[in-house]
C-alpha cells in the first residue's frame, strides 16, 4: 500500500481516496504546467491530424465514492483534527459556512451556489453494487466479502466480453486486459 501522509486507512486493498488526491497534489509543477505550455501551443498552427485526434484506448479509472465531504464542503471546524481531516476550514461569503482550504475561489462565490448538505439514503452501507451495475439490492454480508459469488459483474466486464465477441484474440494477452502500461499494449 502506498502511504504518502496520514494513517493507513484503506479502500479495498489499494489506495485510499485521500491518497489519490495527495499523490495528485504532490507535483506542484503539474499545477502550472498548462500555463507554461499554452503560449507555445497557441504560437504554432495545428495540423489536421492534431486538431481531430482519434482515441484508440481509454483508461477508465472508476473511483467510486468521491472526495469526502469533510475534506471539501462540510469541514466541521469545531471537530477534532482526527475527525475533520488534515485540511483547514476557511470562511466563505456566507456567515457560518466553511469550506476546505482548497476551495478558496468557490468560498468567495458561495452566495451563488446551492450547497446541499442534507442528502441521505436508506442503505446502511455505501455498497458499490448499485453504483456499478444498477442493481438496487443491499446485502451487507455480500458487500463486506469481495469474493462472494453473488456479486453482480462490473460493467467493465460486460464491455470487455462484448469486445472479445467482436474481435476474438488469436493468442492470450501478455498482461490482463485490465492493466495498461503506456509503452505496452495489453
Amino acid at each position: 500500500m502506498l502511504r504518502i501522509l496520514g494513517s493507513a486507512k484503506r479502500l479495498c486493498d489499494g489506495l485510499t481516496r485521500r491518497d489519490w488526491l495527495q499523490a495528485g497534489g504532490i507535483s506542484l509543477l503539474g499545477l502550472g504546467l498548462n500555463d507554461l505550455l499554452a503560449p507555445a501551443a497557441r504560437a504554432r498552427p495545428a495540423t489536421s491530424a492534431e486538431s481531430a485526434g482519434k482515441a484508440r484506448h481509454v483508461i477508465l479509472l472508476f473511483l467510486y465514492g468521491g472526495v469526502s465531504q469533510l475534506d471539501t464542503f462540510d469541514p466541521k471546524p469545531p471537530a477534532p483534527v482526527d475527525i475533520r481531516g488534515p485540511f483547514q476550514p476557511i470562511r466563505t461569503v456566507l456567515p457560518g459556512v466553511y469550506l476546505s482550504e482548497h476551495l478558496p475561489l468557490l468560498a468567495r462565490r458561495l452566495d451563488r451556489v446551492a450547497l446541499v448538505r442534507s442528502l441521505t439514503h436508506p442503505h446502511p452501507i455505501h455498497g458499490v453494487a448499485y453504483a456499478v451495475t444498477g442493481i438496487d439490492r443491499v446485502d451487507i454480508p455480500m458487500e463486506l466479502n469481495r469474493h462472494d459469488p453473488r456479486h453482480w459483474p462490473f460493467f467493465g466486464c460486460v464491455i470487455d466480453y462484448l469486445d472479445e465477441q467482436d474481435r476474438p484474440r488469436a493468442t492470450p494477452p501478455a498482461m490482463p486486459r485490465t492493466i495498461h502500461l503506456p509503452w505496452v499494449q495489453s
